[in-house]
């Protein structure tokens, strides 16, 4: 399946996978831009990502890695 630059919740997932350590939040969208276009299936278009969807991205990616951290709390604590 080919992704395409405004699927917001897979460019999120791939920046997970990429990042697993950053914290989304600490990132400016300019960096996050700069991220995005070294995501494999999503080069070439950096030029096309808007601030609003940089943002959703952002906001999709925070949901990614705190749901990864919630999951790793609760295994610990198991």
């Amino acid at each position: 399946m080919t992704q395409t630059w405004n699927d917001v919740q897979h460019m999120a997932a791939e920046l997970a996978n990429l990042y697993p350590d950053v914290d989304p939040r600490d990132i400016p969208l300019n960096v996050l831009r700069e991220k995005m276009s070294e995501v494999p299936s999503m080069a070439g278009f950096a030029n096309l990502l808007t601030e609003h969807l940089l943002q959703e991205v952002q906001t999709a990616w925070q949901d990614e890695y705190h749901g990864t951290e919630t999951e790793e709390l609760l295994q610990a604590a198991r």
